[in-house]
């Protein structure tokens, strides 16, 4: 089977990994049209919702939790979206999306956007701002 987030996971040196949980990681979307973006990617190879058992589905919502409340205060978020579909990669994930009053799309769905994509070290910046955040909360909560 050849699975777009099945090769991800696997891959530990990918520039997107920002964090990995216990049942799966965080990656920092490409496409930054909402600044802050990020995906958390199960490591397991589930289709929907219905699938995930009941454990690794209670620890996952505890993580999108931690991960949502992160994004909205370091980003300065007005509204977290949060999003799991499935259309194009079949392969359990969620879109954290930090929206703003200011975004084109402000008052409907994050879909269709358009794109921006990040000069590297902004990118690199972003992305160890987000890595600082989730460490800091993980700590604290211990």
């Amino acid at each position: 089977m050849d699975c777009l987030f099945c090769e991800l996971i696997k891959n530990e040196k990918d520039p997107t990994l920002i964090h990995c949980f216990s049942n799966g990681a965080v990656y920092l979307n490409k496409n930054q049209f909402f600044y802050g973006r990020i995906l958390y990617v199960l490591n397991e190879h589930w289709v929907d919702i219905s699938e995930i058992p009941p454990s690794v589905f209670s620890e996952t919502s505890q993580h999108l939790h931690i991960l949502s409340r992160i994004i909205k205060s370091s980003m300065k978020a007005d509204l977290i979206n949060v999003a799991s579909l499935g259309n194009h990669v079949p392969h359990m994930h969620w879109h954290i999306i930090p929206r703003y009053k200011n975004d084109s799309c402000w008052g409907n769905p994050p879909w269709p956007h358009g794109e921006a994509i990040l000069p590297e070290d902004e990118f690199d910046n972003l992305k160890k701002r987000i890595k600082t955040a989730i460490t800091s909360y993980t700590y604290r909560q211990n």
